[in-house]
């Protein structure tokens, strides 16, 4: 008698094909983090870099491919127009 209530063909099911990541967020989320805090803090300058750094891991070679591209190149465009809103009132001086 089996003492698994779940079907035998799932106990022995194929390892995912997708890697798990061992530490759950993305570099690339954890630079869009350290840019928002950098934003709301209006340190403005470090937004900038981090900003600049955020695009070249958006845009380097894809390790994976997926819809998960799409979104993180969304928020790029949007961070992008974040930093201009907050840098707008700064070129009229």
């Amino acid at each position: 008698m089996q003492s698994s209530t779940r079907p035998r063909r799932e106990l022995f099911a194929p390892e995912p094909l997708t890697p798990v990541r061992p530490y759950g967020r993305r570099m690339s989320d954890k630079i869009l983090a350290a840019f928002d805090h950098a934003c709301e803090h209006d340190d403005l300058e470090v937004a900038a870099l981090l900003l600049t750094e955020f695009e070249r891991v958006v845009t380097r070679k894809p390790v994976t491919l997926g819809m998960d591209r799409r979104r993180v190149m969304e928020d790029l465009i949007s961070a992008h127009g974040h930093l201009w809103q907050l840098l707008r009132p700064y070129a009229t001086e």
